[in-house]
């Protein structure tokens, strides 16, 4: 799949998971210049999966930002959050 199909598609994914969040922006950048448009926090080149896949391997989210410093703890919180309500927004909607 080229670049700029992965990267629309990533958009959107945020863009729809932005609608659940009450008018908060998701600290979330996805910009094909940056990790070939994979979701990264804002303002860093850390993938927001890296965080899942740290959290999902045992380690704390303490764990994950002393080993990312460039991710912001708030915005860190603020993922997981809004990744939580989407999961049970959606969940509902089935």
């Amino acid at each position: 799949m080229p670049v700029w199909c992965v990267c629309s598609v990533a958009n959107d994914r945020v863009e729809k998971m932005s609608a659940f969040t009450s008018g908060e922006s998701l600290p979330i950048t996805v910009d094909p210049a940056i990790v070939g448009g994979v979701p990264v926090f804002r303002n860093t080149r850390v993938p927001v999966q890296t965080m899942f896949d740290y959290l999902a391997d045992g380690y704390t989210l303490e764990e994950f930002l002393d080993s990312f410093p460039t991710v912001k703890r708030k915005d860190a919180l603020q993922t997981l959050k809004q990744a939580a309500r989407y999961l049970q927004i959606g969940a509902t909607r089935t």
